[in-house]
């Protein structure tokens, strides 16, 4: 029972990160945040590249004065800030510099948003309406790190390579695991106290 409770839990976290892939985004928005990955030389990964173009079409789509937060700082294994990297791929695109704000000192999902709260509440007078892009596996976690961290923010997600895929949803789906771990751990003991009742009774 705790087994196919497990395996049903990980296809419903499946299914709903693809929705989140396919989902359309057409309603206006003040701001963009679009999360860093880690990149190798100057220019931004395959994965990297799916969520900017992701948000490009959004950026494009809006009537309204938009803003694109590029969230990402440098490892210590990258030449430059993830920031950086997304920034130059933007403005390549025909974005104006002007547009794009930089959180260049973030080095997880967690100072993403801790980082690009303290800019936005010295950039705007009031909340702005925002929506988050990154991968398709890393949305619910994202939204829910911003959701603690008391960031108020849509999402949508991006595709991911092939080959990356499943090794990081699966990591993903354990980090959403771990974020309502007490809610689990609840959950599975009285899966397994049921489990032991039927066999002793």
């Amino acid at each position: 029972m705790i087994a196919v409770s497990a395996m049903l839990s990980f296809v419903i976290y499946l299914v709903w990160t693809a929705a989140y892939a396919k989902m359309a985004f057409t309603k206006e928005v003040d701001l963009i945040m679009v999360l860093g990955a880690g990149i190798f030389t100057e220019d931004v990964t395959p994965m990297l590249r799916y969520r900017l173009n992701r948000a490009l079409t959004i950026y494009k789509q809006q009537v309204n004065q938009t803003y694109l937060l590029v969230s990402g700082g440098q490892g210590p294994d990258e030449p430059i800030s993830e920031a950086l990297a997304m920034k130059r791929y933007l403005i390549k695109r025909g974005v104006q510099p002007e547009d794009i704000i930089m959180e260049n000192q973030s080095t997880n999902t967690y100072t993403n948003f801790s980082q690009s709260q303290v800019i936005l509440s010295q950039r705007f007078n009031t909340i702005p309406n925002m929506i988050c892009v990154t991968s398709q596996f890393h949305i619910l976690r994202a939204l829910r790190i911003a959701q603690k961290s008391g960031i108020k923010t849509k999402g949508i997600g991006s595709h991911t390579p092939y080959h990356f895929f499943f090794p990081v949803l699966i990591k993903d789906f354990l980090g959403v695991m771990y974020q309502y771990k007490l809610l689990l751990t609840v959950y599975f003991a009285t899966l397994f106290i049921i489990s032991m009742l039927k066999l002793w009774l």
